[in-house]
C-alpha cells in the first residue's frame, strides 16, 4: 500500500472529507488530493501531522517513503551512467565518421555502434521507468 493510500485509507476510517482533513493538517484539499493520487509525497513534518491527526505512529508511512526513495536515487544513478555511456559512445562514432578509422580509442567500430544502441535503449527504458514512478 502506498503512502497515499494510506493516508486516504486513514482519512476516511477517521470519517472526514478531504476539506476537513486539509483543514485538520493545515494544508489546501488540493495538497491532499496529490497525496492521496500518489503525485506528491508528504515531508517528514506533515506525516507527522498526519500520524498525529490519525492516532497512527509515524512509522505506519516510514518503510514506503524510505523505499521509493531509493527507487528514486536509483533510477537517477542508472540515468547519469547511462547518459554518460551514451555519450562516450556517440563521440566514438562521431570520430569514426570524422577519422574513417574503424578502431578507436582500442574499440572496433562494430563494438562503439553495440554500446551505443544499448546504452540509448537502457537510457530510454530507465528515462520512461522514472517518469512512470513519479515518486
Amino acid at each position: 500500500m502506498t503512502i497515499g493510500e494510506k493516508i486516504k485509507q486513514l482519512r476516511i476510517s477517521k470519517g472526514l472529507s478531504v476539506s476537513e482533513f486539509a483543514q485538520q493538517i493545515e494544508v489546501t484539499e488540493r495538497t491532499i488530493y496529490r497525496w492521496e493520487s500518489n503525485k506528491n509525497i508528504p515531508s517528514n513534518s506533515y506525516l507527522a501531522k498526519i500520524a498525529i491527526s490519525c492516532d497512527v505512529k509515524i512509522d505506519y508511512f516510514k518503510s514506503e517513503k524510505a523505499k521509493l526513495s531509493i527507487v528514486k536515487l536509483l533510477s537517477i544513478i542508472s540515468i547519469v551512467i547511462l547518459s554518460l555511456l551514451t555519450l562516450i559512445s556517440l563521440i566514438g562514432f562521431i570520430a569514426y565518421l570524422a577519422t574513417g578509422q574503424r578502431v578507436l580509442f582500442g574499440l572496433s567500430f562494430d563494438f562503439i555502434i553495440a554500446m551505443l544502441i544499448f546504452s540509448f535503449s537502457l537510457l530510454s527504458f530507465a528515462i520512461v521507468f522514472l517518469s512512470l514512478n513519479k515518486y
